[in-house]
């Protein structure tokens, strides 16, 4: 911290300027567009040309273009083979509360899975 100087008393000490800390979001907004930076992941991953760049544009133009998009920070797993195993310990007589535990879920989860009456992740 810096002293500056006050007309009166002792001088006050100011906090210095916050470091800028990069998220992963901010190489989508340089770039300028999200297409953009997944055009640029796909070229780190294999090489492609220009025309199949724009090709690769415009088709997700094309599919969703115009639609608010909700990106989430995970990809969607697949929990058949879980909800599978949760109904066959429910079915010889494992309680639910242990079963939440052990899966880490909650109990009206459990119950849901075990009914069969939710929608899927």
């Amino acid at each position: 911290m810096t002293d500056t100087p006050r007309k009166r008393g002792r001088p006050r000490k100011i906090a210095p300027e916050p470091e800028i800390i990069r998220t992963r979001t901010d190489s989508a907004e340089e770039s300028g567009s999200l297409i953009d930076d997944i055009i640029g992941i796909v070229r780190d991953m294999i090489p492609i040309t220009d025309d199949h760049a724009r090709k690769i544009e415009r088709e997700i133009r094309f599919r969703h273009g115009g639609q608010r998009l909700y990106l989430g920070t995970h990809a969607r797993d697949d929990h058949s083979d879980r909800d599978r195993r949760i109904r066959a310990a429910y079915q010889s007589g494992e309680r639910v509360q242990y079963l939440a535990r052990a899966y880490g879920l909650t109990a009206a989860r459990v119950y849901q899975i075990v009914s069969g009456h939710y929608k899927a992740d």
